[in-house]
């Protein structure tokens, strides 16, 4: 898939990466800000939310 010529990576649902729909209250489901070049919960899978680090300054 691309746009503007620009290949993207195709939609997932993350039942497909962690087998869950929902992140359980002590875990979170984090996502880059580029999806070709990132990695977060795909690669990784659910965090613990103990372990995260840093503010998110947008959602």
């Amino acid at each position: 898939m691309s746009y503007c010529g620009i290949m993207l990576m195709p939609d997932f649902r993350s039942e497909e990466v962690c087998d869950v729909s929902e992140a359980p209250k002590d875990k979170s489901f984090v996502l880059g800000d580029n999806r070709q070049n990132a990695t977060n919960s795909r690669a990784y899978g659910l965090i613990d939310k103990k372990d995260e680090r840093g503010i998110a300054f947008q959602i």
